[in-house]
């Protein structure tokens, strides 16, 4: 039986859940998500705070990482506050915990599909085992998101396991982004802003950070309000249920094509 093994989200529910609940506001681990189960492979996550668990392990939210003190990951605004000895205890943990696991007979083949943060630590150990298969992860998060939903599709077309996984691990250039800088049109017209991605979540923590993402790859025009384009901001409307409306005589706006399956 094929193992797979991803790793926690930044992205998590404010809430004590399962560990597949916690980490399913991700839209990139809802993808993986459904490739896993699409393969029927078994899958366990690579938690910063709880070692090795399985999708139905509970837990409690966190903000940790196994990044080190003053690492910033490329695509986040956290930053590792991990001493590198904490690291190395925390590799040692899921060192022995993964070792266990390819131990067993039934498991043939141990997937990760993990992002160089999380591989790193544990990279020497497992890059040449025998039973280890490591799938490269795409640097831009709607990337990744996209070649896992286009391989599910891939697997369901009856396209080989292994002729999919090259397909998810060849690195594609992720779609440039426009300057992540937003405006609000209750908060921009007061002279406040614009704000970053960081504090637009600490404004509005309740937020959809996936649709933000759509606004910042000019894909969406606005997402609860809030907009990249700032000549936006005077036809945008609220209505009385709270959501937000763009006029259709605005300004013309580029919007960038969202790939589908059929455009491979």
């Amino acid at each position: 039986m094929i193992i797979s093994i991803t790793n926690c989200k930044s992205l998590k529910q404010d809430y004590s859940c399962t560990a597949e609940e916690m980490y399913s506001k991700s839209y990139v681990f809802r993808a993986q998500k459904d490739f896993f189960n699409t393969t029927n492979q078994k899958y366990y996550i690579l938690s910063a705070k709880y070692g090795l668990i399985n999708s139905w392990s509970q837990l409690t939210p966190y903000n940790e990482s196994v990044m080190v003190e003053g690492q910033t990951h490329h695509k986040t605004t956290h930053t590792g506050n991990w001493s590198k000895s904490t690291q190395k205890e925390w590799a040692k943990k899921v060192i022995l915990q993964l070792n266990r696991l390819l131990s067993k007979e039934w498991v043939t083949e141990m997937h990760f599909h993990v992002t160089g943060t999380y591989w790193g630590p544990i990279k020497k150990q497992f890059q040449n085992h025998p039973k280890v298969v490591y799938i490269k992860q795409q640097m831009n998060p709607p990337t990744q998101q996209k070649q896992y939903i286009f391989s599910t599709k891939k697997i369901q077309n009856g396209e080989d396991l292994y002729d999919t996984i090259d397909f998810l691990s060849t690195l594609v250039k992720g779609e440039e982004e426009f300057p992540k800088l937003f405006f609000h049109p209750i908060l921009s017209p007061k002279g406040i802003g614009p704000f970053k991605t960081a504090e637009v979540k600490k404004l509005y923590p309740e937020l959809d950070m996936g649709g933000l993402h759509r606004v910042s790859m000019s894909r969406s025009k606005q997402h609860k309000g809030w907009v990249i384009h700032k000549e936006l901001l005077p036809f945008l409307y609220q209505l009385e249920s709270g959501g937000w409306r763009v006029k259709r005589d605005h300004p013309p706006i580029k919007i960038n094509k969202q790939i589908s399956y059929k455009d491979l």
